[in-house]
């Protein structure tokens, strides 16, 4: 069974396949809903990055609205995309969506030499995933290294120069030397979207739930209402946060591991 509609990163819980007459019609999948959810939210993590760009904006109070325009915006064209390529491909749909213009003809039929422009559309598509993901790799790393470094050991005979090159060669030589060994892309996709639940879900809660704390500690009952308090502040949406990000994390576990395991 292979899972289709999948976006730039991520999978669908629904196929397409060919129906009696000919036509497509959908299958649901449950059991590809769970890595494609975990993918989805490992994609869209951010919130570590809004202080510094609440800090740095020359109007830090649209800064809400401008993390929602662009949350919404990525997740329209992910949408568009993963569903037209179901609607399009069906179950032959690739686990990485830029696979599917590997043969992409351009409208030319089998035979027929395939134009110029359609060559070089089907090029680009497939080396520009290399490109970004080349671009963003150091920028991770360095961050990764960073992180290390504060907990490497520190011995006299290296500098502190030296030692973050130790640290960022054991943050890159590791996933450089994994990437000979994994030939399934999407379940590397769905198994990094598991870490998306503790920062998408557990973390967030914690923090607002020891921030409301601490600003009634400091204010009274007065601190329970801030300038940033919503209908999402309160105790009640932090422990149903917490509930259901448990819940999915546990199915995402059982779909991507335990029922394999128990179905070999």
């Amino acid at each position: 069974r292979r899972r289709a509609a999948q976006g730039p990163t991520a999978g669908c819980g629904v196929t397409v396949r060919p129906g009696p007459s000919g036509r497509f019609c959908g299958v649901r999948h449950p059991g590809a809903f769970g890595p494609a959810f975990s993918t989805f939210l490992f994609s869209f993590i951010l919130q570590q990055s809004v202080p510094s760009l609440v800090r740095a904006a020359a109007q830090p109070a649209r800064t809400r609205a401008a993390v929602g325009a662009a949350i919404g915006t990525c997740f329209g064209l992910y949408l568009l995309l993963g569903v037209s390529a179901a609607l399009l491909l069906g179950h032959h749909t690739a686990p990485l969506i830029t696979l599917n213009f590997d043969d992409f003809r351009g409208g030319a039929p089998p035979g027929a030499p395939v134009p110029l422009w359609a060559t070089l559309v089907s090029r680009w598509v497939m080396v520009l995933p290399l490109l970004t993901t080349s671009a963003a790799f150091p920028l991770f790393n360095a961050v990764l290294a960073s992180n290390l470094v504060e907990v490497l050991p520190r011995p006299r005979c290296i500098s502190e120069a030296g030692l973050r090159k130790v640290a960022a060669a054991l943050c890159a030589v590791p996933p450089l030397v994994l990437t000979a060994l994994v030939r399934d892309t999407a379940f590397v996709f769905s198994l990094c979207g598991l870490s998306g639940f503790a920062i998408v879900f557990f973390v967030p809660a914690a923090l607002q739930r020891a921030a409301l704390r601490a600003s009634v500690r400091r204010w009274g009952r007065a601190g329970r209402a801030t300038p940033h308090t919503t209908c999402f502040s309160g105790d009640a949406a932090v422990f149903g946060v917490c509930a259901f990000g448990a819940a999915a994390f546990a199915f995402n576990v059982w779909s991507l591991f335990l029922s394999k395991l128990f179905v070999s």
